[in-house]
């Protein structure tokens, strides 16, 4: 079936292949500079018409395979058009008409009702923007460089997945000397499915964060005695100054039927880990690939700030929460606030 697909698709630009391939002979026939310049001018055309017409990582394999035309222009022509910030929405509507209104009603900011879960569920949501590009490796292999950034299946989009976010938020916790083994830990992200007698789920559920822009990155390793690179490697990201919205739910299940002193103070000390591992994981140790070399970070600043506790005593910030230190600074208020409420009977489903 894909390769019928693949079929189909080259067919439906067989003219434009041909057109490229014409245009790259009258480069090499060209007798003058006028000539020639003529002739790069109209294969450029063709290789952005390509790009536009078929997926990109179709064209180049056909042309590499075939030799129909030059494959290493056609993808030198892609990568400098991806150092530019891309719209991915464009290619979204390319696919599929009612994508972007589909997505933008159920994905790009997730709508959660605390009053449907149990007393104490925790959530957080917030806007974020990269202060350094975010780079991670997609499974797919069929690609027109080695290296693209993580796609949703569906909408086609950049996308932090949940797993990766609840291992970075993990990572960063440990490096705040926060161990497997500490109950807050075991509260929050649960322990190992092998630990068949002390099993336990985590109470944490992370939700997919979608970026709407894409870019390029060129990392070239520098050679320590030549203190120069001469092997540039090119990684599809999502660039510096790009809006992301991450959500955090904390639902503890396993003390549902209690309303204890106990059980307020394990929520706020859970609530301040959360808010320091945030803290560090997007602004000091960062999140995807290459976070050594200063990839996926983000600004201080953030918007559209949610923190809500279903909870009584549940207090409202002084303060706008538009920035990582503000939101830490409310986590640890709220902690105390908890810790030093009083006994109440249980909450009302």
């Amino acid at each position: 079936m894909i390769r019928d697909y693949i079929s189909h698709e080259l067919q439906s630009a067989s003219q434009q292949i041909k057109d490229l391939s014409q245009h790259e002979g009258d480069i090499q026939k060209a007798r003058n500079r006028q000539e020639r310049n003529a002739a790069e001018g109209k294969a450029r055309i063709a290789r952005e018409d390509l790009l536009m017409a078929l997926s990109p990582a179709t064209t180049y394999e056909y042309l590499d395979v075939t030799h129909t035309a030059n494959a290493t222009e056609f993808r030198s022509a892609w990568q400098k058009k991806n150092l530019l910030v891309e719209d991915c929405f464009q290619e979204l509507d390319k696919r599929w008409k009612g994508g972007r209104r589909y997505y933008n009603d159920l994905f790009a900011s997730p709508k959660i009702d605390l009053a449907v879960l149990p007393p104490y569920s925790l959530f957080i949501q917030f806007t974020f923007t990269l202060s350094q590009p975010y780079i991670s490796h997609d499974e797919q292999d069929f690609y027109i460089i080695d290296n693209p950034v993580r796609k949703d299946k569906i909408f086609g989009l950049p996308y932090i997945a949940s797993t990766s976010w609840k291992g970075s938020l993990r990572a960063a916790l440990w490096q705040l000397k926060y161990k497997e083994k500490d109950p807050s830990i075991r509260r929050l992200f649960g322990n190992d499915k092998d630990a068949i007698k002390e099993f336990q789920a985590g109470r944490l559920y992370f939700y997919p964060t979608f970026f709407t822009s894409k870019s390029l990155e060129i990392i070239n390793r520098q050679d320590r005695k030549l203190r120069s690179g001469k092997d540039p490697i090119p990684f599809e990201s999502v660039p510096a100054g790009t809006n992301g919205v991450f959500t955090l739910l904390s639902i503890p299940f396993d003390i549902v039927s209690q309303d204890t002193q106990e059980t307020r103070t394990q929520i706020g000390i859970d609530l301040e880990i959360v808010a320091k591992g945030l803290q560090a994981m997007f602004r000091t140790h960062g999140f995807g690939a290459k976070t050594n070399s200063g990839f996926g970070l983000a600004r201080e600043s953030l918007q559209n700030v949610r923190l809500e506790i279903r909870a009584s005593e549940m207090p409202k910030p002084a303060e706008p929460l538009n920035s990582f230190d503000k939101l830490l600074t409310f986590a640890t208020e709220l902690k105390r606030t908890l810790a030093g409420a009083p006994k109440e009977g249980r909450h009302e489903q």
